[in-house]
């Protein structure tokens, strides 16, 4: 079973692209993300924030093994109030679909006995969803029009992830570790691809690839 249902608080649907970028050219890219885009003021004045996603799967883990076509994960940004609640898909390469409702952070304790909303009780129950990574990072979110197109840009840095088996979500696990080197650049449309700005990430030598930081994070535990 997958979340498909319209009882989510929020459905999104878009494109997503991922980038691989090394150290190396960061400042360069930053440069350029500072000139074309602003900073997406969800994070503050500058667009800075932390993350962190608890990610759950089945018992054998169908989710990480792509034998379920998603992912179900708990976010939250910062020390807020409210976890997100979310199921995110990929019908197609690059295409998005995201459910995703909303939780009060004191109320994390009572998912592993009550979950709610509905939609996520139901995909608990049909699936066996349970914790298994908790994946942290720093994040600088940009937005702006780019050639007409709206586009989000984020940039998430200093990605750990630490094996994680309760319905907690700390700002950071102790134990976190590093799974990836470099930083993950992330490019968010609705509708025709920002050709112009592509190209110019092309210059800089990065082209898009498939990537998952849940897949990422279980890769690196050992799975």
């Amino acid at each position: 079973m997958t979340s498909t249902e319209a009882s989510a608080t929020h459905v999104r649907t878009g494109t997503e692209l991922k980038f691989i970028v090394d150290e190396t050219i960061v400042d360069t890219l930053l440069g350029k993300l500072a000139t074309t885009l602003g900073p997406d003021t969800y994070g503050g004045g500058d667009g800075t924030y932390s993350v962190a996603s608890l990610y759950l799967d089945t018992p054998m883990l169908a989710s990480f093994t792509r034998e379920l076509p998603g992912k179900w994960r708990l976010r939250r940004y910062g020390l807020e109030d409210i976890i997100h609640v979310e199921y995110k898909a990929k019908p197609a390469p690059g295409q998005v679909v995201k459910h995703r409702s909303t939780v009060k952070a004191a109320d994390i304790d009572t998912l592993a006995t009550s979950p709610k909303p509905k939609w996520f009780a139901r995909d608990i129950e049909a699936n066996t969803l349970r914790p298994t990574q908790l994946v942290s990072y720093t994040r600088q979110a940009y937005m702006g029009i780019v050639d007409g197109i709206d586009l989000r840009v984020t940039l998430d840095h200093d990605v750990r992830a630490v094996p994680m088996h309760d319905f907690i979500l700390p700002q950071r696990g102790a134990e976190a570790k590093p799974i990836i080197d470099g930083r993950v650049l992330e490019v968010k449309f609705e509708d025709a691809p920002p050709a112009g700005f592509l190209a110019e990430l092309a210059e800089l030598g990065l082209e898009s690839i498939p990537f998952s930081k849940y897949r990422m994070a279980m890769i690196c535990a050992g799975h």
